[in-house]
């Protein structure tokens, strides 16, 4: 409490915050006391430059009793308490200590000897959590410990189904976009997400990780862009048999349809010959045309900056295609007023983030002035 509403007791706590620390780490591996972890997750954010020479020593210490508790026959509410409040602990120290890749290599493993327990004896319980401390992992640098954890991560799911695949959705994100050269260049890295991506996109159901999955493949499409062009027949055949079936939600179909454009802004002309080799199949209708009269169609369900601006540069790579542009007799002329209505949405999105951003500066504003006048109120009642 002390060190959340009282700014000026960092300074007094700061000569002695390892000791406290240490301390700390002690009782919660004799307690098992969840509010001591607690407590620790307050202080490392506060004192990260004083407690980098032991990040390793809270980390290794917040790792063994994870392994001690989660062996123990404690009531299971009471343990589960214990292991949520140690691998938040844990999540807090990656989050304090990921602006330094030295520290960040250095507990790297640790932290993998708790995700790997949780992943290799199937604790379904901890999942979401350990996604999280994998998603911090792979923020910044992708080890080679880290990409053999991406064949343990589709091992998980096909084991599990799909039901955790939004949990494990942002560390896919961190594969494919934070060393992409390194992805693209095992072929199984690639093969391991799209199979993931295709057993969420062929089931039954649908629900909120089908979109997951379609914006992972729009990611993968434009982060690889002219280095997965061989995947890209797999990948349209992918969409177009999901967005031909029944699609319940607007969003759903606008996502699917976005990975379709997000491939033509790419490589038009190769969307276009994967487009016409899948038209054997549908004899009784232009693919084509029935792919870009649903886009325009579906024009205002493009809701967000990015998606806006990709409709847009869609648009005018058709523009450009000139005469290379397929047949679009029937859409023609609402391709140039579809793009305006985008440029419109555009402006508007712009306008409402940056009054967003003004807002959330000036509450922050006046949070510093509250503050200090409590401060000052403080040192008046003193």
């Amino acid at each position: 409490m002390l060190l959340s509403s009282q700014e000026k007791a960092h300074g007094l706590l700061e000569p002695q915050v390892k000791e406290v620390t240490i301390a700390l780490l002690e009782i919660i591996r004799e307690t098992e006391d969840d509010n001591m972890a607690n407590v620790l997750q307050k202080i490392v954010p506060l004192y990260t430059a004083q407690l980098l020479p032991m990040a390793y020593e809270i980390t290794d210490h917040l790792a063994t009793n994870f392994s001690e508790v989660i062996e123990t026959d404690a009531g299971s509410d009471e343990k589960a308490i214990t292991v949520m409040g140690l691998l938040n602990t844990l999540e807090t120290v990656l989050g304090a200590m990921k602006e330094n890749p030295e520290i960040m290599a250095e507990i790297e493993k640790t932290v993998l000897r708790v995700v790997g327990h949780i992943l290799h004896h199937n604790i379904i319980e901890y999942y979401e959590e350990a996604m999280s401390l994998l998603c911090n992992l792979t923020a910044k640098k992708i080890s080679e410990d880290m990409w053999k954890i991406l064949e343990l991560l589709y091992q998980v799911f096909e084991k599990e189904g799909f039901d955790y695949f939004t949990d494990i959705m942002p560390v896919l994100h961190n594969y494919i976009t934070v060393d992409t050269n390194a992805f693209v260049s095992n072929k199984n890295h690639i093969l391991a997400i799209f199979n993931m991506v295709k057993i969420v996109l062929t089931a039954k159901n649908e629900d909120e990780s089908e979109m997951f999955a379609a914006k992972l493949l729009e990611v993968m499409v434009l982060q690889c862009s002219g280095k997965i062009d061989n995947c890209l027949p797999s990948i349209v055949e992918l969409v177009h048999n999901r967005v031909t079936r029944k699609v319940k939600t607007m969003e759903l179909r606008a996502m699917l349809l976005q990975v379709l454009i997000a491939i033509m802004y790419c490589n038009q002309h190769l969307l276009f010959t994967i487009l016409d080799n899948l038209q054997e199949s549908v004899p009784n209708i232009s693919i084509i045309q029935h792919f870009i009269k649903q886009w325009i169609h579906d024009i205002e369900c493009f809701m967000g900056i990015h998606d806006r601006k990709l409709c847009v540069l869609g648009i005018c790579t058709l523009l450009e295609m000139g005469p290379a542009r397929p047949a679009l007799d029937e859409v023609l002329l609402k391709l140039l007023p579809s793009c305006l209505v985008r440029f419109d949405g555009l402006k508007r999105a712009y306008k409402a983030q940056a009054e967003a951003e003004e807002d959330s500066s000036s509450e922050e504003d006046e949070e510093d002035e509250d503050n200090e006048v409590l401060s000052s109120d403080e040192d008046d009642i003193e």
